[in-house]
């Protein structure tokens, strides 16, 4: 049967190994688990980038990040939702995430943009805040902890973020309006399982405990000496595992009354995440790196990716796939050719014919800036950029970094937690992998400057048009 429409619900700093259906032994995700028992799952799937700008870019726009003009913009990337919208599909997006909304591009090809932001007042203020913690971060490491403590204290005190039920309800209204006839594309983004870890209700205070842990959580990131102990460590655990069972009660709520719609089965509703979240597995809390030098660990780029409605045999899929395959992906699912747009596409289409299509031995990329400090709202993140890059084949694990010129080398059948470096033992597989990902920064250098090119010949010919 022909889907009416996909739901795309990406939920922020999820992992994967957070989730029951991914084998965590916490039962923290019993909806998501029961809609994965029903769907496609894919065991080894990774987003583009270690955080939120390149990757959401690069689901959107399915290429890597450093490609065309960067991920700070998406002006000259052809994206899922213009796509659809050419083919007849209604196109709208639910965010609550400044980093995905009209400000970075993300309205084109969207027909309804309904971008949930916190009070402005209080959004400047915490802006404010952000620019005074990062500028001591810079400046001074022997004070920095207290000042980021208190003001992290006064930051948290409210959650940065609409709550996932009021975005959930307000696409819910929108699909009940949307009429029977239309095929439809909905992304829906949620940012309950980004930090603060903070469990609060709108008509409740605020708890003073979890708000000073978030406040230690926040320190931790701009100074690697906060000191963070096993019982801070533990209950931030089981505060980001309550907003995940909080996310998943929720969703479940969704799906719920999605059935109650009859568009549950005529929909491909599909569950991943941005990026994941680090708890010291490598020396660092969050999703920024050691005082901000990015990371490019599993715990990170290591992604669910679940969906829902695809009418195929299979229920598991163990190769690895990529987030930036999953516009070809949709595409493909409503047999739409895509061919004349893979020239600007990196993904490939996990599914043809209700057939899973992977390629076992292709090699998946993640990238990001070396030092992301400044990459918030401020600057344009390009190919000039310092960058780490990770290149995944088979069971093999690479990661370089352009800042220090430092590598690593992960087998990761017998080393998931990506402990034992072994650059030195097996230098043919890593100098076959080097090669592979120089290509690629070279394929990627290619379509910049291409990118630079157009991108000087229109602002030659605005300045003409001014003239006239």
């Amino acid at each position: 049967m022909q889907k009416r429409g996909v739901i795309i619900i990406s939920i922020d700093s999820l992992r994967a190994d957070h989730l029951g259906c991914y084998g965590y032994e916490l039962q923290v995700s019993p909806n998501i688990d029961r809609i994965a028992w029903n769907s496609l799952v894919f065991k080894s799937a990774f987003s583009a980038g270690p955080y939120t700008k390149p990757s959401i870019n690069a689901i959107f726009t399915s290429t890597y990040p450093f490609n065309f003009e960067g991920f700070g913009s998406i002006i000259l990337k052809e994206t899922i939702a213009s796509i659809l919208k050419k083919h007849g599909f209604t196109t709208a997006i639910f965010s609550t995430n400044p980093l995905l909304s009209p400000i970075f591009g993300y309205a084109r090809g969207v027909d309804y943009f309904f971008y949930l932001s916190d009070s402005q007042r209080r959004l400047r203020f915490r802006q404010s805040i952000s620019e005074i913690v990062k500028s001591l971060a810079k400046k001074n490491k022997t004070i920095v902890s207290t000042f980021v403590l208190l003001a992290s204290i006064l930051k948290w005190t409210r959650l940065p973020y609409v709550e996932c039920g009021r975005v959930l309800s307000l696409a819910l209204s929108f699909l009940r309006r949307l009429s029977r006839q239309k095929k439809f594309f909905v992304w829906i983004h949620l940012m309950d399982t980004h930090m603060p870890f903070i469990m609060q209700d709108r008509y409740l205070p605020f708890n003073i405990q979890e708000v000073i842990l978030n406040a230690k959580y926040q320190a931790k990131i701009f100074n690697s000496k906060f000191p963070i102990t096993q019982r801070d460590l533990h209950q931030l655990t089981s505060l980001y595992d309550k907003k995940i069972q909080y996310v998943d009660k929720k969703i479940g709520e969704f799906c719920d009354e999605l059935d109650e719609l009859r568009l549950l089965d005529e929909v491909y509703l599909i569950i991943t995440s941005d990026h994941g979240e680090e708890f010291l597995e490598h020396g660092a809390l969050g999703h920024l790196g050691v005082e901000c030098k990015t990371h490019m660990y599993n715990e990170l780029i290591k992604v669910p990716l679940i969906i829902f409605g695809v009418d195929t045999s299979e229920r598991v899929v163990n190769e690895n796939a990529s987030l930036i395959d999953l516009g070809p992906t949709i595409l493909s699912l409503f047999s739409i050719p895509y061919g004349k747009y893979l020239r600007k596409m990196d993904g490939r289409s996990l599914i043809i014919n209700s057939t899973v299509s992977l390629m076992n031995k292709r090699a998946i990329f993640s990238e990001a800036d070396s030092i992301n400090l400044d990459s918030g709202f401020k600057r344009v993140i390009d190919f000039r950029s310092k960058k780490i890059i990770s290149i995944i084949k088979e069971h093999w694990k690479y990661i370089y970094n352009e800042e220090d010129k430092s590598v690593q080398l992960f087998y990761l059948k017998r080393d998931p937690s990506e402990k034992e470096n072994l650059i030195y033992e097996e230098r043919e597989i890593a100098d076959a992998l080097h090669k592979e990902l120089l290509l690629h920064l070279r394929r990627e250098e290619k379509k910049w400057k291409l990118a630079q090119r157009i991108i000087n010949m229109r602002k030659n010919m605005l300045k003409i048009k001014n003239k006239n």
